[in-house]
């Protein structure tokens, strides 16, 4: 296969599954970093277990959804499938319950974190969508660049707002001394 960064990723069209979205072996660091949701899932189950309010109690099952529908959505990554609109569904869901749970507890101080965190990582994504479908001729950079983008805006970071939250309602950190 050749790399070059000219070379346009349509021509992998010649695969029997031309609907990709992204081709599996380029959208590989996706399916990896999603793996970051089963920590996030076992770390909610912990801090549950530790005596978190009940209203924490749906975060591991929610986390746990997430994980499943992305793993499976990245490893072929393509159009008009139940796991992509399943890992919009779950995405969407938990990030609106942790939106819910960071309001009514945990210290305002991380809502405050959450929201603008989301924002954030909702402005990145939508740049990130909007240069990768107006753009009509696609190179493997494109490709690649769209992955990484992802990777390290929603993925990571949408994981370390996780992460705070978690700590938080576990009791922990900087937030519960504000």
């Amino acid at each position: 296969e050749d790399d070059s960064e000219s070379q346009p990723l349509l021509l992998l069209a010649s695969h029997p599954r031309s609907y990709y979205i992204i081709p599996p072996h380029i959208a590989r660091p996706l399916v990896v970093s999603s793996h970051m949701l089963l920590l996030q899932a076992i770390g909610a189950l912990v801090v549950c277990a530790r005596g978190a309010p009940f209203i924490v109690y749906g975060l591991p099952l929610l986390l746990f959804g997430t994980y499943i529908t992305s793993v499976n959505f990245w490893k072929s990554p393509s159009t008009h499938t139940l796991w992509r609109y399943a890992d919009y569904g779950m995405v969407a869901s938990s990030i609106l319950y942790g939106t819910f749970v960071t309001k009514t507890a945990a210290p305002a101080a991380l809502h405050t974190l959450w929201c603008h965190g989301w924002s954030v990582v909702a402005a990145l994504f939508v740049a990130n969508e909007t240069r990768f479908w107006c753009k009509t001729a696609k190179s493997r950079r494109d490709y690649v660049l769209a992955v990484w983008v992802h990777v390290g805006a929603v993925h990571f970071g949408g994981n370390v707002l996780v992460a705070c939250a978690l700590v938080a309602l576990g009791g922990y950190g900087p937030w519960m001394h504000m």
